[in-house]
C-alpha cells in the first residue's frame, strides 16, 4: 500500500477524533478503543518513518490499521 504524508495526517486526525468522541460503555467499545489506540500508533510510526522534505509515498503493510479505520 502507498501512503502520501497528507494521507497520513489525515488518517491520524480522524483516528484522534473518533477516540476523543468515544463514549466507552460496554466491552466491546474497550475492545474498539484499544484498536484504535494500537492503529493510531501505527500510522504515527509509520509518519514518522517518512523521508523529512518533501513527502514522496512511503510503501508498508498497515493492513491492520487500515482494517480499524474501516471499522470505525
Amino acid at each position: 500500500m502507498i501512503w502520501t504524508s497528507r494521507e497520513l495526517d489525515l488518517l491520524i486526525d480522524m483516528v484522534e477524533n473518533r477516540l476523543s468522541d468515544m463514549m466507552v460503555v460496554d466491552r466491546e467499545d474497550v475492545r474498539e478503543r484499544n484498536a484504535l489506540r494500537t492503529g493510531l500508533g501505527k500510522l504515527q510510526d509509520l509518519r514518522g518513518r517518512l523521508p523529512k522534505g518533501r513527502h514522496g509515498p512511503a510503501r508498508d503493510a498497515l493492513t491492520t490499521a487500515a482494517a480499524v479505520l474501516v471499522a470505525a
